[in-house]
């Protein structure tokens, strides 16, 4: 189906000049239309410089000249998306997907099929309506980890063809009429569990106490009604954040976890229809993360590094809900086997202490400072406050090696625990200051390919001679692959 020329479907068009596009075009054709059926010439100066003081409501000859050129740019956009879109195809040649644009400046991208590391299928809500499916393919990029390669708007049929084609033509041993087995098929139930206890409750705290404390200076000091006018803000804040939570409810229903011999399959969606796919050995890390409301309940999700899961939208790269944690380890057995990494925690050295005292303090220093002025014994308890955390923070942190994988976990209220091979790391540091140099401690860094909130990773201080081994297996794994 795909081995001659194919165009996206023309609904691209409206989905790249977006709603602001189509209110200009709405308007302009209102405007020509009313024109030609009053008999007025639309070729003349005078009609033009009539319909341009219509609208931004005055005779200045200067602001119409700037107004009118503006609203033919934004006529012009919509004609040129046409134009791009006619003269841009792709098709498959034998073992590459050849996409070609023929506008002002030709140009033609040959993506080899083995290079593609996801091929996700979506449908939002327009494209539910018109029966349309986005295609989005991801390449093994480090120059285009933040975003998207490829992304191909065609009929619901022909998308989930094309899914099909790609998955097949880059895995000789795989037919379309493979079956999928189900790893693990999320209820709605949990789909809400998660959105709520994933929550960053801190923060929301942190906002509101801030809040109460400007209440309670107010009414303390400048003796008004800060409570009174905030009321509006506030009751928008909580509309919001509800109308936010639901959103997210809504993106992950219907999560199910997929698998065939080499690739996993995940899919989500109520309204927002979200499909990816991945082969097993394109997972770069894995990282579990436990929040704070989940972890009183022993609750844990996980996620993978893999270019395409986080792109341009920043889209959350799971492959698990929330989930008892020997649950959580059934799925991980299955999606991440290799990624278990058994080696000797070793704690966060003690230099570690000085950087998150200057982290902690910093922030609550400020805060206490300010609330000062409300109730002087509210700095204290507020920078000791800080303190404590710093230690609690240190605590949490460590790193395990054994000879595959390293791993490092931080956070003690929301804890995150990652894994990384050797093989997959880019780049490894180790980073010191004046201030811990003399115990020949440092913190270690390190990157990996994938998108940019994943890609480089601060793990905790530690001895140098940990370093050294660390980075040496990073070296040896390098060497053994090439």
């Amino acid at each position: 189906m795909f081995s001659k020329p194919t165009r996206n479907h023309i609904t691209i068009v409206l989905e790249q000049i977006g709603a602001a596009g189509i209110v200009v075009l709405t308007f302009a054709y209102s405007a020509l239309y009313e024109a030609l059926t009053s008999g007025q010439n639309i070729f003349s100066k005078q009609f033009w410089l009539r319909l341009v003081y219509s609208v931004i409501g005055s005779q200045n000859e200067t602001a119409a000249v700037i107004f009118g050129t503006a609203g033919v740019l934004a006529l012009l956009f919509p004609l040129w998306s046409l134009v791009r879109w006619y003269k841009t195809v792709f098709y498959i040649d034998g073992e590459h997907l050849v996409c070609e644009r023929n506008t002002l400046m030709k140009k033609i991208s040959r993506l080899p099929l083995s290079s593609i590391a996801t091929v996700n299928l979506e449908r939002n809500v327009f494209e539910r309506v018109v029966g349309t499916a986005k295609i989005k393919l991801d390449i093994n990029s480090a120059a285009t980890a933040n975003q998207t390669d490829f992304t191909f708007v065609l009929s619901l049929e022909k998308a989930k063809a094309l899914e099909a084609a790609l998955l097949s033509a880059k895995k000789e041993e795989q037919t379309q009429s493979e079956v999928k087995e189900t790893v693990f098929a999320f209820t709605n139930a949990q789909a809400v569990r998660h959105v709520i206890l994933s929550q960053p409750v801190v923060q929301y705290v942190g906002v509101g106490a801030l809040a109460v404390i400007a209440v309670f200076f107010d009414a303390r000091v400048l003796g008004g009604d800060t409570l009174t006018r905030l009321a509006p803000v506030l009751g928008l804040s909580v509309l919001g954040w509800l109308a936010k939570i639901v959103l997210q409810i809504m993106s992950v229903s219907n999560f199910r976890i997929e698998r065939d011999e080499k690739s996993f399959f995940i899919s989500s969606g109520l309204l927002r229809k979200k499909n990816y796919s991945f082969e097993k050995d394109k997972i770069n890390a894995l990282t579990v993360r436990r929040p704070v409301l989940a972890r009183l309940s022993g609750l844990a999700f996980a996620e993978v590094a893999v270019i395409g899961l986080g792109n341009d939208k920043k889209e959350t790269p799971q492959i698990s809900l929330l989930v008892k944690e020997n649950e959580l380890q059934k799925i991980l057995d299955v999606c991440a086997a290799d990624f278990n990494c058994t080696g000797e925690k070793i704690p966060e050295h003690k230099t570690g202490l000085v950087a998150a005292m200057a982290k902690y303090l910093l922030v609550f220093g400020a805060v206490g400072i300010a609330a000062a002025f409300v109730w002087l014994p509210l700095c204290p308890v507020i920078i000791l406050l800080g303190a404590v955390f710093a230690v609690l923070s240190h605590k949490a942190k460590s790193i395990r090696a054994n000879e595959g994988i390293f791993s490092y976990s931080q956070g003690f209220l929301s804890q995150k625990t990652c894994f990384f091979k050797y093989s997959d790391i880019q780049t490894i540091s180790f980073s010191t200051n004046v201030l811990v140099r003399r115990y020949d401690t440092g913190r270690i860094t390190l990157s990996i390919l994938s998108h940019s909130t994943m890609s480089v990773h601060g793990t905790v201080w530690t001895k140098r001679s940990d370093f050294v081994k660390i980075s040496q297996k990073v070296t040896n794994s390098y060497n053994f692959k090439n």
